[in-house]
Parts: C-alpha cells; sequence; structure tokens
C-alpha cells in the first residue's frame, strides 16, 4: 500500500511514510490497516492543526468544564489531522514473534470523546477520578490486548500529562507528553508494550513477562529493519528497567 497526501505537515509524512515502510519490511505481515483523511478525493487532510486548535478554545470560552484548560502550542504544530490512523503487524518466521500496533484519532476529536469505562466495583475513588480524566489516545483494538495510552485532562497544566493503562497492569503515567509520544510511536513502530520504556516500572517483574519478551526481540529486530531510526536510547531504557 502506498499512502500519500498532498498538504502533508512533515509529521504527518512521517506517519505515512511509516505504514509504507511497515509494508516494504521484509519479515513483517501487516494484518490491518486504516487511513481516513478529511478530503479523499482530493487527498487533504483538511484544516491546519492550528485553526482547530483556535476553534476548539473558541468553543471551550462556552464551556465551564473547560475552564483553565491549556493547550501546549507544540500540539498545533506537530499533531495528527487524520480522523484515524493506524497499523497491526506482526513478524512472519524465521523472526521472532515480535508484534506491534496503534490505533490514534486526532487531538481535538479525543479532547470532547469520553473517558475510557476502566473502573470496575472494586476500584478505589482516586482510580476513578484518575480515569475519569482520561481520554484515549492509542489502543489496540485489532490484537485485542487491553493496553490503551490516554492523555489526563487536566486544568492549568501543560504539557499534559499521558498514561499507559493495562487491565492487568493498571495505570502508569509516562514520561513522555503528547508530541513526544508520537515521535516515540515513530521509532517503535507500535511494538506491544513500548510504552512501558517510558514509565518508572521494573520489567523484570514478572507480571511485564510478555512485554520483556516482546521489546527485547523488537529491539533487536527493528534496528535490522528500519535501519534509519536511531534505537540506542530506547535499547538503554529496556536494559535500565530489567
Amino acid at each position: 500500500m502506498n499512502v500519500t497526501v498532498g498538504d502533508a505537515t512533515p509529521q504527518e509524512a512521517r506517519y505515512l511514510r511509516m505504514l509504507n515502510e511497515l509494508h516494504d519490511a521484509e519479515g513483517i505481515e501487516v494484518s490491518d490497516e486504516t487511513v481516513e483523511i478529511d478530503d479523499e478525493e482530493r487527498h487533504s487532510l483538511g484544516v491546519p492543526m492550528a485553526r482547530r486548535a483556535e476553534e476548539f478554545l473558541l468553543m471551550a470560552q462556552s464551556d465551564a468544564q473547560w475552564d483553565g484548560f491549556v493547550i501546549d502550542p507544540q500540539i498545533a504544530e506537530r499533531g495528527l489531522r487524520f480522523f484515524e490512523i493506524g497499523s497491526y503487524w506482526r513478524c512472519a518466521k524465521p523472526l521472532p514473534k515480535v508484534s506491534g500496533e496503534f490505533f490514534l484519532r486526532t487531538f481535538f476529536d479525543v479532547l470532547v470523546s469520553s473517558p475510557p469505562k476502566l473502573a470496575w466495583k472494586g476500584t478505589p475513588e482516586g482510580e476513578r477520578v484518575l480515569y475519569s480524566q482520561f481520554r484515549v489516545i492509542d489502543s489496540h483494538p485489532k490484537s485485542g490486548s487491553g493496553l490503551l495510552a490516554a492523555v489526563r485532562i487536566q486544568t492549568d497544566t501543560t504539557p499534559l500529562e499521558i498514561w499507559v493503562w493495562d487491565a492487568r497492569l493498571g495505570a502508569k503515567k509516562m514520561d513522555l507528553d503528547y508530541c513526544g509520544y508520537l515521535d516515540a510511536l515513530l521509532l517503535t513502530k507500535g511494538a506491544y508494550g513500548w510504552q512501558y520504556l517510558f514509565t518508572d516500572v521494573s520489567l523484570a517483574d514478572d507480571l511485564f513477562r510478555n512485554v520483556t519478551a516482546n521489546l527485547t526481540d523488537a529491539l533487536e529486530i527493528l534496528p535490522r529493519l528500519f535501519p534509519d531510526g536511531d534505537y540506542a536510547s530506547l535499547v538503554s531504557r529496556l536494559e535500565a528497567r530489567l
């Protein structure tokens, strides 16, 4: 598949290029892919992010829930305008069983979406409040892994916090802002569990056994398949958590 968009920003072009690279990489099988844009006939992503930010802030002025809400200016410059963009892939034999997935929507659609239903009957009140502030920026709808990443909606806070959540592991705060998340995803290609490289966890814990196995193999394979990427910092993060 060769996806092109005429008015793509440099960051949007990087994401389109990543989709094409996943298809072209020897040993990777792409099981599912989605790209939805504003005007498919004209190959256009539509209104610039800066204008979308202005429109959102104008709307927010008439809604008390957004009082004190701040948008990082970088989002207007580096955010993605795709309605949806995602890929679900895995390595074929004889490569190790590495898999990855990502599914993103445009940032301002995320902000006005409902929080994910993560709480259950026994969830402590503090966690319920935290989950109510989550808006999903990335998820795994095809593999059904249950992992998701969310931006935390808070007033007078910039940049906004990014959290990763898994049904078995709970919520962990990431050492990344939204734009940093987009950059890291480009490098990892969505390899399952990559988000934990940016959290304060021990990947030596048995709870992370599957995550650690996938990441260990991924960080051995990805540099060979995508030699233009600099994976040294990710390898260092993995080693520091083992």
